[in-house]
């Protein structure tokens, strides 16, 4: 269970991206069932991981 006193930090960013990219992204997405941010947040993790 979710203990109220901790806090998950979260920032909001805005990036630019080719718009037939993000369409084809949000279609996958949206057919998953998945939050965009979830998604942009693993492949940044995988990304920094990969370069460490």
């Amino acid at each position: 269970m979710f203990d109220q006193t901790q806090k998950i930090k979260k920032k909001l960013v805005t990036f630019s991206v080719d718009k037939n990219v993000f369409e084809t992204f949000k279609q996958t997405a949206n057919k998953d069932m998945r939050k965009y941010s979830q998604i942009v947040e693993g492949a940044m993790r995988r990304y920094v991981s990969s370069k460490i």
